[in-house]
């Protein structure tokens, strides 16, 4: 994910493709499978995105190679009032330089209901912050799926998630962190949170040790506390790391698309708790 990363088994894409795609068919011997077109649901995404005060700047998307399985982000502007996020969060978001966006992923095959994640990303490098919550939009797509009310659900739930998003950051970002700790809390991550593949430990603990404003500015002003280790994470995930010590860990490629979005859900799930 410049927010979003092909996957090994899925390619990045626009929407200019997913209207090309045929019309998905119910599985076989399902009375109730009412798969919904990709774009069709994007676009009521959007529409509802729109019609609760929200412009969106970018979009996103990435598609298995069935074409059954999509994962997509967009980035959000507030045009005006969104009932149910407070005027002083934007404004300090927005100071602090960040936007807000929605994650979703959804399965035509049946592998996984729709489902969103709110976030927030940093301008300087788009790094990402998922709070790890999933909510659900509705049920997988069955024979009564109403796609406008299914939509509406999830989206009337953002505001919360948004905004339990920025309290976990500043609470981050009061979190102070000696390099020690910071090494431990790393180690953690990765031993009892599961946030990654081990290979990207010791780069994620290199990138928030040498972070400076040249090299990764989004890190360097928060070096010290959580909020600039969770950056460090974000880093090596959507960039990789071309480490300056020879070893094993030397030259780490970014990560895929579908594990990106996976691991940063996981790590605002351990950094929030």
């Amino acid at each position: 994910m410049e927010g979003l990363m092909a996957h090994v088994d899925t390619e990045q894409t626009d929407r200019d493709m997913l209207r090309l795609l045929p019309t998905p068919e119910p599985l076989p011997g399902s009375m109730y499978h009412r798969p919904v077109r990709h774009d069709v649901l994007v676009d009521e995404i959007e529409i509802g995105l729109n019609d609760r005060g929200w412009e969106v700047n970018k979009f996103l998307v990435s598609l298995s190679k069935d074409y059954m399985k999509m994962f997509g982000v967009f980035h959000l502007n507030a045009t005006r009032h969104i009932d149910g996020l407070p005027t002083d969060l934007v404004s300090r978001t927005q100071h602090e330089g960040r936007g807000f966006m929605v994650g979703f992923r959804s399965g035509n095959d049946q592998s996984m209901a729709l489902s969103g994640v709110a976030g927030s990303s940093v301008f300087v490098c788009d790094n990402m912050m998922f709070n790890g919550d999933m909510f659900i939009f509705s049920k997988k797509h069955t024979t009564n799926t109403n796609i406008k009310h299914m939509v509406a659900a999830g989206l009337d739930q953002l505001p919360i998630e948004l905004t339990k998003t920025e309290n976990d950051i500043w609470a981050m970002s009061a979190q102070q962190l000696t390099l020690d700790e910071a090494r431990l809390e790393t180690f953690r991550a990765f031993e009892t949170g599961r946030v990654a593949a081990p290979k990207y430990m010791l780069p994620v603990w290199e990138t928030y040790r040498d972070a400076t404003n040249d090299n990764a500015p989004e890190i360097n002003g928060s070096k010290g506390n959580r909020w600039g280790l969770h950056n460090a994470f974000t880093r090596v995930f959507s960039h990789g790391h071309d480490g300056k010590e020879e070893n094993q860990y030397s030259s780490v490629t970014p990560m895929s698309n579908s594990n990106k979005f996976k691991s940063t859900i996981k790590l605002g799930k351990f950094f929030s708790s």
